[in-house]
């Protein structure tokens, strides 16, 4: 019994623990594609590394300047739902 218990303890952290950088850039980036394509989310993603811990607060203000900050706020949060929320 305890060892099905730490399993099952061990699968939901496993299920909720953070996913790799470069795999949550690109699906920021499948996630912005629809709105900038190809060359726009290269260019909204340019100034973020693979190890930064800022990569909504990097791409928010790369948003505002195309969009405007209450736009660029909604869209960052749509990002989150669909990108980390609910992959």
């Amino acid at each position: 019994m305890l060892s099905s218990l730490l399993a099952g303890i061990e699968q939901l952290q496993q299920q909720y623990a953070s996913p790799e950088p470069e795999a949550l850039i690109t699906r920021v980036a499948s996630e912005l594609g629809p709105f900038f394509g190809a060359s726009g989310v290269r260019m909204v993603l340019k100034p973020v590394s693979e190890d930064s811990p800022h990569l909504l607060s990097s791409i928010e203000s790369a948003l505002a300047q195309f969009l405007g900050a209450q736009a660029a706020a909604d869209l960052v949060t749509h990002v989150v739902d669909h990108a980390i929320v609910r992959p």
